[in-house]
């Protein structure tokens, strides 16, 4: 279960999770392919380019393991938490996830 605390996160279905974060647009090619080397880990969507703002799409069960990974690799990624996200933001991200599944 997601904690008030963790607006950085969302419950998109019973499995999926998404995190939110923000990170500079160089680094964001990098963040994609280290996760494309942990199949299964997780996978980046990106929101916003201008803003950088990306979600990473894991699962409960790896949200543990995806979350020290990228704790891991902040000083070299500098990336944040995207916490002000507003709910229109979220509701259409998940709008748009639950569009594409089910093609």
């Amino acid at each position: 279960m997601i904690g008030e605390d963790q607006n950085h996160l969302i419950q998109l279905d019973e499995i999926a999770i998404a995190i939110f974060i923000k990170l500079p647009a160089s680094k964001v090619a990098f963040l994609q392919s280290l996760l494309e080397t942990y199949e299964g880990l997780g996978t980046v969507r990106t929101l916003d380019v201008k803003n950088s703002l990306i979600a990473i799409i894991t699962t409960s069960e790896q949200l543990s393991l995806c979350q020290q990974l990228l704790n891991e690799i902040k000083p070299q990624v500098s990336w944040v938490y995207a916490t002000e996200l507003d709910t229109q933001t979220k509701l259409g991200f998940m709008h748009t996830e639950s569009a594409e599944s089910t093609f």
